[in-house]
């Protein structure tokens, strides 16, 4: 803004340079991650599916959620470098990592979700005993533990939001908001409807968000029977 103040083609053309970027970071680690699996093309596959979907859109298009681009931008090497770390005993990328996190999450709250992957990591792709595994964890918790102590003191964070719930503030209503959520945004993943609309079905009728919270889990449970046989037999998956 203070480069181009009344050019924001060029700032749109800035958002859609970093969600480049990430896709290129997001193709090298499904390159690592998918490495052992028996398609090829699937790590390609992974990347459009990915590089195409809808919900993007907003985050792309919003000049001022550039933030989100950028935390995205910066979180996915994190999981890189962990990988590089425990598979090819980089020590150099295990010290980085951490560090990177930080420079993440100060690009924007929304690169915490990293941390989520890294936990995954741990529990079915790094191939030491579960209490190693774990405890390279701690690094990163730190680095977690530090930035959530001057998000607090800073006075960031959501507070009486219909949409934005603080699991540090509001953990019990986090906790009820993500039962409802967690299945809807799961659903949309993988079929339809967006959830993106979840918010305004009771607006539209009173019956409607019971009946597409049905259709959800009843997704979700086709999917699980679907993919058992690989969530079973593949790590990755």
């Amino acid at each position: 803004y203070r480069l181009w103040p009344d050019q924001p083609w060029l700032m749109h053309a800035h958002s859609v340079l970093w969600f480049a970027l990430a896709l290129g970071m997001l193709g090298r680690l499904y390159q690592r991650l998918l490495v052992s699996t028996p398609a090829p093309w699937l790590p390609v596959l992974a990347l459009l599916l990915f590089a195409i979907d809808d919900a993007h859109a907003m985050t792309i298009a919003w000049i001022a959620n550039r933030n989100a681009l950028v935390a995205f931008t910066l979180a996915m090497p994190v999981l890189l470098l962990h990988d590089r770390s425990v598979r090819d005993h980089d020590r150099r990328s295990g010290k980085v990592a951490p560090l990177l996190l930080l420079v993440a999450l100060l690009a924007g709250e929304s690169a915490l979700a990293v941390t989520g992957y890294l936990f995954a990591y741990a529990l079915f792709l790094d191939p030491s005993l579960r209490k190693a595994a774990l405890r390279r964890l701690l690094p990163y918790a730190g680095v977690a533990a530090v930035w959530s102590l001057g998000y607090r003191a800073l006075g960031f964070g959501a507070r009486g939001s219909g949409l934005v719930v603080d699991p540090g503030s509001e953990p019990l209503r986090f906790l009820s908001k993500a039962a409802e959520r967690v299945p809807v945004v799961l659903a949309a993943q993988f079929g339809f409807p967006p959830s993106d609309a979840w918010e305004a079905y009771a607006v539209l009728r009173s019956w409607l968000p019971s009946v597409m919270m049905a259709w959800a889990l009843l997704t979700l449970a086709v999917l699980m029977i679907a993919l058992w046989p690989k969530l079973k037999t593949q790590p990755a998956a």
